[in-house]
């Protein structure tokens, strides 16, 4: 929030599904904004989103759901969750899905919690969806898997989840080497599709 002069001038933002494979479908939802914030900062709110895509990857289906969830207010958070799990919900019994992006949530088992925070534990309770960087991996390194932000990285908030029933990770990594293109390190997973 401060200082207020760097809430003014471009700003630089986006998401987007980069796919070698056909897109069959591809849809753009946004998610509920702040209710309890001044007027002031919900007339100039970055709109977060649910970018959904369906790929066909040689005759299979696979759903990709490309998310960018609310940075500064919890509560707007975990209603976003919410909303995205509906969505999750929709395909998890039909088709392979990778759900990915910055969920602006710390893991439930890092050392530097949000008190209370429950957004990613949604994710990790949901029955049919596994975390790419799950618990033992992070916490084999944690300071690895920092995603934000890149010139001093302190915290994890970018993810990927995947439908365990129906994809096997190869190989998975934060991958810090990409430098500052972005604030936020991209989290890479290889994968198996195993059935459709």
């Amino acid at each position: 929030y401060w200082p207020p002069s760097v809430h003014f001038g471009k700003m630089a933002s986006g998401q987007a599904i980069l796919s070698r494979f056909p897109v069959i479908n591809s849809q753009r939802k946004v998610l509920s904004g702040p209710e309890s914030a001044p007027f002031y900062y919900r007339a100039f709110y970055l709109d977060r989103l649910i970018q959904q895509v369906e790929l066909d990857i040689e005759g299979s289906r696979l759903i990709v759901l490309n998310v960018h969830l609310e940075a500064f207010d919890q509560q707007t958070r975990e209603t976003q969750a919410r909303e995205v799990l509906s969505m999750v919900d929709q395909y998890v019994d039909r088709y392979p899905l990778i759900l990915i992006g910055d969920f602006n949530a710390r893991p439930p088992f890092a050392s530097q919690l949000n008190s209370g925070e429950k957004t990613i534990s949604m994710f990790l309770e949901h029955p049919a969806l596994a975390s790419a960087i799950d618990e033992t991996h992070y916490l084999e390194n944690e300071k690895q898997h920092f995603t934000f932000d890149t010139t001093n990285p302190v915290e994890k908030l970018d993810y990927i989840f995947y439908t365990r029933a129906t994809i096997t990770p190869i190989e998975v990594a934060t991958v810090s080497q990409a430098g500052e293109i972005s604030d936020h390190y991209p989290v890479y997973m290889s994968f198996k599709i195993l059935s459709n």
